[in-house]
């Protein structure tokens, strides 16, 4: 066996380049080079006398391994397969033509193929591109339109405002359909703040040319204005108006009926009625009995089911107080048979007082004192002594006031009885005493006297009323759990418009109240203070002679008048249904960015460059974010925010001519 293997291996060295196969040795088949075409080497067969072993059998020709077969042709490696022609490999195909690639394909993308998750897309010369808010102004050539496609709060941070004030941003009308939508832009998050304040896109144009701001953008529902007339109504009808107990522009406590008709047979058309000709009030049939008190005017409306005004009523001018007025009669418990009573009527005033049961009056001005004293002792009986208003309201007493003569007695008190009703027959005297003996002062009114210390409640007169001052937020204060905001107080007279030429000849009375936020010293760039108060406390300060408000921190100031600022169909509603002004819980929030980059939003009623205003009233456990823009639900009106220097020129004045001076 050795000598037939060394045979083999010499044969092997003669025959180079033939390739030697030793099966025996090395257990399978070597391959052949790919330029060698002889498929088996003769050199080396298996001889007859010597079988193959089992494992490896020798068949008659060299069989080619199965691992690797020997084609006619030399075989291309499984690794590297020649084909007659050389293909193209899998993962770069060449077919005939070459097509566009998948992600840029020949038919250009439309709005159908904008995927839900967008946040806004465009239209390009190449298609409808979309992605986030903020890649599309990044790209966005002047002019261009993009579609807002969520109804999500979208957030760009660092937003080029003068290249945004030359793009239009629109909601996208096939996911916005029902109704009127805007676009609405703030620089905080309208989910987190409580209070948001909307920033004006129109002032982007003056931003300077880097400036940039981070921008919270995000959809809106717009409230339908009132319906204007239709100028091709689609059918003639006139509206009638029936009014029972209507005397016009006259003081009555009389209630008036206004009965409406009109509506042709088979339409189904409403009644309305316009309140100051801008609240628009939806009649539930064709009744309307005015309850609201004060001095106002409302005409009628016929709608048709578009909400079209089809026809409209002559103007009624209502004067209206259902009140009776507020009495205090006191037995004088110094001078016989005098009997002292004053009274006050905040709508209509009053006019009269009678000391009979109504059978004869005497004039009587409101908030001042009648006295009347007896020529000898008498009883004045329960309803006999009577105050009227000027819109007819009586009060009537209940109390028997008894009049005698006041004798001194050795000790140097009184004897001699006075009074009525049991006790000493004197009432309790139901409003603040004046600052010196002899002062009278209006029911339901208060002393102007003011603390000199700083309040965590106002107080006037010594009493303390619902209005309180909270710092919501600061960026560099850590507000502890127990803190409570402080403020000072002062009255101070707001000056009024004269005549040119004209000077003030007297001192004018003090009719405003000034509040004054005392600040911690490190509250850094960005705060706000919330004052908080209620209707009842706008209506005491209002009998009490004071007009305005003013609310003041640092040297911005937010001033409103004590006869009220508050409007909207909303709250012509609640007013309508009975509910008192007094239960309006006021918010008005005050925040401030004192950001040298900052762009302010100013407007008509708004001056401030540092600070914004946001204004909230809860009432009937509902709450209601007041609109700057006069229309709607509930707004409100009359509200100026600007500097301190507001209150040295007339109330209101101060914001067009700041305004004219920024022109």
């Amino acid at each position: 066996m050795k000598k037939l293997l060394s045979a083999a291996v010499a044969v092997c060295m003669l025959m180079q380049p033939t390739i030697c196969l030793a099966e025996e040795m090395q257990g399978g088949a070597v391959e052949p080079p790919p330029s060698q075409t002889t498929p088996a080497p003769v050199e080396t067969p298996a001889p007859e006398e010597t079988p193959a072993p089992e494992e490896t059998p020798v068949p008659e020709e060299t069989p080619v391994p199965e691992e690797t077969p020997a084609p006619e042709e030399t075989p291309v490696p499984e690794e590297t397969p020649v084909p007659e022609e050389t293909p193209v490999p899998e993962e770069t195909p060449v077919p005939e033509e070459t097509p566009a690639p998948e992600e840029t394909p020949t038919v250009p993308p439309t709005e159908e193929d904008v995927p839900e998750d967008a946040e806004a897309w465009m239209e390009t010369e190449q298609g409808v591109i979309w992605g986030k808010l903020a890649e599309m102004i990044a790209v966005a050539p002047e002019n261009a339109e993009i579609r807002l496609h969520t109804n999500e709060v979208m957030f760009v941070k660092d937003a080029p405002l003068r290249q945004l004030s030359k793009l239009k941003l629109s909601p996208d009308e096939k996911i916005f359909r029902d109704g009127e939508y805007r676009v609405a832009y703030a620089e905080q998050s309208p989910e987190a703040a409580e209070f948001v304040d909307e920033v004006n896109p129109d002032a982007f144009k003056d931003a300077e040319e880097n400036a940039t701001a981070d921008l919270y953008v995000w959809i809106v529902g717009v409230a339908p204005e009132a319906p204007a007339p239709s100028d091709e109504p689609e059918q003639t009808a006139e509206l009638n108006v029936n009014a029972a107990d209507y005397v016009g522009a006259v003081w009555s406590s009389v209630h008036p009926t206004f009965t409406l008709s009109g509506i042709p047979e088979g339409k189904n058309w409403s009644y309305a009625a316009i309140i100051y000709d801008e609240r628009i009030v939806v009649l539930s049939g064709n009744e309307y009995i005015a309850a609201e008190e004060g001095v106002y005017a409302v005409r009628f409306a016929m709608l048709d089911e578009f909400g079209n005004i089809v026809d409209a009523s002559e103007l009624y001018t209502l004067w209206l107080d259902h009140t009776m007025p507020d009495v205090v009669a006191v037995v004088d418990d110094s001078v016989s048979y005098t009997l002292h009573i004053s009274a006050a009527d905040a709508i209509s005033g009053v006019e009269a007082v009678s000391l009979d049961g109504g059978e004869s009056w005497t004039p009587l001005v409101d908030g001042e004192e009648f006295t009347y004293t007896a020529g000898g002792a008498m009883v004045l009986s329960p309803g006999m002594v009577q105050v009227r208003d000027v819109a007819g309201n009586v009060w009537c007493s209940l109390e028997n006031y008894a009049l005698e003569a006041i004798v001194v007695d050795n000790g140097g008190g009184y004897g001699g009885g006075y009074g009525g009703g049991g006790g000493d027959g004197k009432p309790a005297m139901q409003h603040a005493k004046g600052d010196s003996e002899g002062d009278t002062v209006q029911y339901d009114a208060l002393a102007l006297e003011l603390p000199e210390e700083p309040m965590q409640t106002l107080t006037v007169g010594g009493e303390e009323l619902p209005m309180t001052l909270e710092l919501a937020a600061a960026e560099n204060f850590m507000i502890p759990a127990d803190y409570r905001a402080a403020f000072t107080a002062e009255l101070t007279a707001w000056p009024t418009a004269l005549p040119d030429g004209e000077a003030e000849e007297v001192e004018p009375e003090k009719d405003t109240l000034v509040l004054t936020a005392v600040e911690e010293e490190s509250l850094g760039d960005r705060f706000e203070y919330r004052w908080k108060f209620n209707g009842e406390v706008l209506r005491l300060l209002s009998n009490s002679g004071i007009r305005y408000i003013a609310l003041c921190v640092g040297e911005d100031v937010a001033a409103f008048p004590t006869e009220g600022f508050t409007g909207g169909t909303k709250y012509t509603e609640l007013r309508m249904l009975g509910v008192s002004t007094k239960k309006f819980d006021y918010t008005i929030a005050m925040t401030f960015n004192l950001d040298p980059d900052r762009i302010p939003m100013l407007s008509e009623y708004d001056l401030s460059e540092n600070c914004d205003l946001a204004i909230q009233a809860e009432v009937e456990n509902m709450k209601y974010a007041l609109s700057a823009e006069q229309k709607g639900e509930m707004y409100y009106y009359n509200v100026w925010l600007g500097t301190a220097e507001m209150l040295d020129v007339p109330f209101g004045e101060s914001a067009s001519a700041s305004k004219n001076d920024r022109i």
